[in-house]
């Protein structure tokens, strides 16, 4: 099953009802990801694809990023299954972090390196795709 946004949109939006907005922030390799504002709180929101065959992949991330503090990876807050229409999805509820895309940072010429975080995520023998710069 290819992991479709009008449709992950609607499973957000089924898990958090009673949120202000529900907003699409981008669709990744595995998963599309959402800001859930709730008044002034916000969180990310992450709902991966559930025909995904590496799901031991996500599993691996999952436990590493429940264990990881440090400020160069955001925040685990929560995970689960919803069933939605007879699919089960799972997610991940993380901190929201404000801020550009790394891509846009890239684009508009910033220069960084995000080694500190990379390092420890190795450490924990997982590799992310979600490292905060």
């Amino acid at each position: 099953m290819a992991l479709k946004t009008p449709n992950t949109q609607r499973v957000a939006i089924s898990l958090f009802p009673l949120a202000d907005e529900v907003a699409h922030l981008g669709t990744g390799g595995f998963a599309c990801t959402f800001r859930i504002r709730e008044g002034d709180r916000q969180t990310a929101l992450k709902i991966i694809d559930p025909g995904l065959s590496e799901r031991e992949r996500v599993d691996r991330e999952l436990n590493a990023l429940q264990r990881v503090t440090n400020d160069g990876v955001v925040q685990f807050l929560a995970h689960g299954v919803h069933k939605f229409e007879g699919v089960d999805y799972c997610w991940i509820r993380m901190e929201f972090i404000e801020g550009r895309s790394l891509g846009a940072e890239l684009g508009a010429g910033v220069v960084f390196t995000p080694l500190e975080a990379l390092d420890l995520i190795s450490r924990l023998t997982v590799m992310s795709r979600d490292v905060v710069a």
